[in-house]
């Protein structure tokens, strides 16, 4: 078996993490806030990215048909139709498939069990496909009208450069889901599915469990194929500055979002990498504050306004502001545009850093008080980003004197370098989400992308 996952980065001490000798990989985290609960997840890398344009969905499908023939459910008799609730649920994006389950200790043995019959594709049963075709494409209808998956479809292929992206949508297209054989499903899966291509994550009341025995037991017969996973390939797009306007009927709101592409930086250490994030972090929650201040000193009225970073496909990281109102959000976004225009010329000055940063390490420590414990799944979500991205794991302890050692160390110099490394973007993205056209022509776009140039 080899060694623990990134272990000289790896400041949670309660983690148990690995490789089996197959490649298949494991986290293990004892965590006792939730009394005899354990989160369990399995995931794969594969997703919507690495279909055939003839076979939109079929990631998808395979998750659904995974857990409608899953064995591990709770009968409730008390039901006349004996209906049968599943308890392990699952979802598919781009690049992964997860499914997850909450279960006592001693069903644990039984829940793994569960997840390798879905790596040996025992869940594939062929009476099964007219129901899970049913399944999808009820969620295909219903999601398919809703204000984020048309605002997907609009903005994605925009951001990453893969113009054919709305085809590729993890949800699927009912065409394709009507025309899957079986066949279509089996290969698919057998290509995908392999021990070096997984990771289990076992978080909960764990200590009397004996995971590390259960996982060699139950993952270390199926057999590695060989076959390195092949992380899909697309091209860092370099788009010229644009602007969308997206009609969207059921939008509750009028908003205006910026995306501005991060540079992709490959670091020499996790201390590296980490110092970065929590820059970028304190940098954004900074210039979040700045904005939403100026707006209320000019007496603008807004729903919200938020900075963060998202990232998507893999590398592609961005910084994403996001103002909502209920209306006049040209004119807002105007506002908008000047206040950054003076920030990224000007930066902030000593005072005002010095103020944002004892506000910033405030919240922080508040923050951290009150989250002292931490859920299982969240716990899970930071192992699957180690996982993926190599993310360190670290204790909340350690992550909270990190950040405000880092954060007390940023100089104002830092800080406006970091402001325009933001707004100086080449990779920037205007969206403007609305219920009606707001532009009368292609000169009034033209000219709103010039308020933030």
């Amino acid at each position: 078996m080899k060694k623990n996952i990134n272990s000289h980065y790896n400041k949670m001490d309660k983690l148990k993490s690995g490789i089996l000798k197959n490649g298949f990989s494991y986290y293990i985290y004892e965590n006792d806030v939730e009394s005899d609960v354990i989160r369990i997840s399995l995931l794969v890398k594969v997703g919507s990215l690495m279909e055939n344009d003839n076979q939109s969905g079929i990631a998808h499908f395979i998750e659904h048909m995974c857990i409608y023939n899953s064995d591990f459910v709770h009968e409730n008799q008390d039901n006349k139709d004996f209906k049968k609730n599943k308890l392990i649920s699952g979802y598919t994006n781009f690049e992964q498939t997860v499914y997850y389950l909450n279960c006592k200790a001693s069903q644990l043995k039984d829940a793994l069990s569960i997840f390798k019959d879905i790596i040996m594709g025992r869940n594939l049963v062929i009476s099964s496909m007219n129901q899970v075709e049913e399944e999808l494409i009820f969620e295909i209808t219903a999601e398919s009208k809703s204000p984020k998956f048309r605002l997907q479809q609009a903005i994605l292929p925009e951001l990453v450069g893969i113009r054919n992206l709305k085809d590729k949508l993890p949800l699927g297209k009912l065409d394709c889901i009507h025309n899957l054989s079986f066949e279509d499903v089996q290969k698919f899966h057998n290509k995908w599915y392999k021990p070096e291509n997984s990771a289990v994550f076992i978080v909960g009341s764990t200590e009397k469990c004996k995971c590390k025995e259960l996982l060699e037991k139950v993952f270390s017969t199926i057999e590695r194929s060989n076959l390195s996973y092949v992380k899909p390939f697309f091209n860092n797009y370099k788009s010229s500055n644009k602007v969308l306007m997206n009609i969207v009927d059921s939008l509750k709101y009028d908003e205006m979002q910026l995306y501005y592409l991060k540079p992709v930086i490959y670091y020499n250490s996790m201390d590296d990498n980490l110092k970065s994030k929590i820059t970028d972090y304190f940098g954004l929650t900074l210039i979040e504050g700045y904005i939403k201040e100026a707006l209320r000193s000019k007496e603008v009225d807004f729903i919200s306004l938020d900075f963060v970073s998202e990232q998507l496909l893999s590398e592609l990281n961005f910084s994403v502001l996001e103002l909502k109102v209920k209306e006049g959000i040209l004119k807002k976004a105007e506002y908008v545009f000047n206040i950054i225009k003076e920030l990224a010329s000007h930066g902030l000055s000593e005072k005002q850093f010095i103020k944002y940063k004892q506000s910033f390490l405030y919240e922080l420590t508040e923050y951290y008080r009150q989250n002292q414990v931490i859920s299982n799944k969240t716990i899970t979500k930071e192992c699957i980003k180690n996982y993926l991205y190599k993310e360190p794991l670290i204790s909340v302890n350690y992550e909270y004197n990190l950040c405000c050692s880092i954060v007390q160390e940023l100089s104002l110099k830092d800080f406006n370098i970091l402001i325009e490394n933001i707004f100086k973007n080449e990779n920037l993205l205007i969206s403007f989400n609305s219920k009606k056209n707001l532009f009368e022509s292609k000169d009034e776009l033209e000219r709103i992308l010039k308020l933030n140039q």
